[in-house]
C-alpha cells in the first residue's frame, strides 16, 4: 500500500469509525460481546479479547489527543 492510500484510508476511518457515536455504538458492541462470551458462553480468553477492545476503542482517541498526533 502506497503512503497517499495509507493515508486516505486512515483519515476516513479516524473521520467516520472513530468519532462520536459510531465510536460509542462500536465499543458498546464489544462491551456487550465481553459479557456474552466471558460470562454466558463460558469462552473467558475470547471475553478478555473483546474486553481489550473495548479498551483500545475507549481509550485511542483521547489518547492520540494527548500525544498531540493529529487533529481529532
Amino acid at each position: 500500500m502506497d503512503p497517499e492510500t495509507f493515508i486516505a484510508v486512515s483519515s476516513w476511518v479516524n473521520t467516520t469509525l472513530l468519532a462520536g457515536v459510531p465510536l460509542r455504538i462500536l465499543a458498546s458492541a464489544t462491551l456487550a460481546a465481553t459479557f456474552w462470551f466471558g460470562a454466558y458462553k463460558q469462552r473467558i480468553a475470547l471475553g478478555f479479547l473483546f474486553f481489550m477492545l473495548t479498551i483500545l476503542l475507549a481509550y485511542f482517541r483521547p489518547l492520540i489527543n494527548l500525544i498531540g498526533s493529529g487533529s481529532m
